[in-house]
């Protein structure tokens, strides 16, 4: 699967690099290429070789899971806040802004008390108080960011394909957060379920932004295209 998920990586940077053709053409677009870098980078440290490779080189445990919890919390929060821009949901925007700055800040705060608190006690085999804290607020923060964009894209009108990834993209981000938040809370009946689909269900959040990603740039090089509804505003 370790292999399966690197494709994934370069399948979404590759999109990544490819929409740069549309950084000045389409403007209003760029948040879906500013996202699928993000979704690169921070999947990335998802990877066990680097994430142990930051871990050892940098000796603090848990920095390569930290950033990449917050590169990936602020790239779905961007994604949220573009789909709230185009249905010129102000205050969903702004919302999605503040948890991808607030909710990132908190994040690392909590991570550093985990980290001390971890210290302080020693190796126990269980999660410290401030480190289910922190695994139940990352899933809080993540779905709180994908309901919105999936009750909007499913009920939009007509039907496109770009809003079917749109749909699946965040339906992968709640199935992960929820499947997170249930591990932190009850490690003994999830960790182990958390693990066995985390880079499937991950790849699976990468293919489907890259999705996004690329329906967007087709139609956008489409000759003569005139997109209607949900998609015109993509």
């Amino acid at each position: 699967m370790d292999s399966v998920f690197a494709i994934a990586i370069a399948i979404t940077a590759a999109v990544a690099l490819a929409r740069l053709a549309l950084w000045c053409d389409a403007p209003r677009t760029r948040p879906i290429t500013v996202v699928l870098s993000l979704l690169a980078i921070g999947a990335i440290f998802i990877e066990p070789q680097w994430h142990d490779g930051v871990d050892s080189f940098f000796a603090t445990r848990g920095l390569a899971g930290l950033v990449s919890d917050v590169v990936l919390l602020v790239a779905v929060c961007l994604l949220c806040a573009h789909v709230a821009r185009v249905w010129d949901n102000e205050w969903l925007h702004r919302a999605a802004l503040v948890i991808a700055v607030a909710g990132g800040l908190a994040l690392v705060v909590v991570h550093a008390i985990a980290v001390y608190a971890g210290a302080q006690r020693g190796y126990t085999g269980q999660l410290s108080g401030p480190a289910t804290v922190y695994g139940i607020l990352l899933s809080v923060l993540l779905i709180a960011v994908n309901v919105a964009p999936l009750i909007t894209v499913a009920l939009a009108r007509p039907v496109t394909r770009i809003q079917f990834w749109f749909a699946a993209s965040a339906l992968t981000w709640i199935v992960i957060a929820g499947l997170g938040g249930a591990a932190a809370v009850d490690p003994e009946r999830f960790a182990d379920v958390l693990w066995q689909l985390r880079l499937p269900l991950d790849t699976l959040a990468l293919l489907t932004g890259s999705a996004v990603g690329l329906s967007n740039l087709w139609r956008r090089r489409r000759a003569g295209a005139a997109p209607v509804g949900w998609s015109a505003r993509t």
